[in-house]
């Protein structure tokens, strides 16, 4: 587990550092193998992002077809602390143990992590799901 310094933009449109921990999870501990050596990459889902922007570009098309004289009005939000906020299912979880061997301590994530190989993919359904539902 580590913390890294990364930038971002505050409400005012100013770049502001900002500290974010990551989770190394290709890390091989005494037992060789790590939880990302463990993933079946052929069995995840693909990471198909931006799907949505075509979604946006047929609609605002539609709309000006539609709407010849009237503004386009869309918005664009978003998902604060998405890997946060999607939660692993218990069989999942228990296959995510980490070893911190100088710490004596066996950590287990609960929900996604930054550094977990199958975590962009499974982002990727659920914020696809969440902008068609939108």
């Amino acid at each position: 587990m580590n913390v890294i310094r990364q930038n971002t933009i505050d409400e005012t449109g100013r770049i502001v550092e900002k500290d974010r921990l990551t989770h190394d999870q290709s890390y091989r501990w005494n037992s060789g193998s790590s939880v990302n050596s463990r993933v079946r990459k052929e069995d995840l889902p693909p990471c198909l992002f931006g799907g949505v922007i075509r979604r946006i570009i047929n609609w605002a098309v539609a709309a000006r077809a539609k709407f010849p004289s009237l503004p386009i009005l869309a918005g664009k939000f978003d998902f604060r602390h998405a890997f946060r906020r999607l939660h692993l299912a218990p069989e999942t979880a228990v296959q995510s143990f980490t070893q911190l061997p100088d710490e004596q301590v066996a950590v287990m994530m609960l929900r996604l992590t930054f550094g977990g190989a199958p975590c962009p993919a499974e982002w990727g359904v659920m914020s696809e799901a969440i902008c068609d539902l939108a």
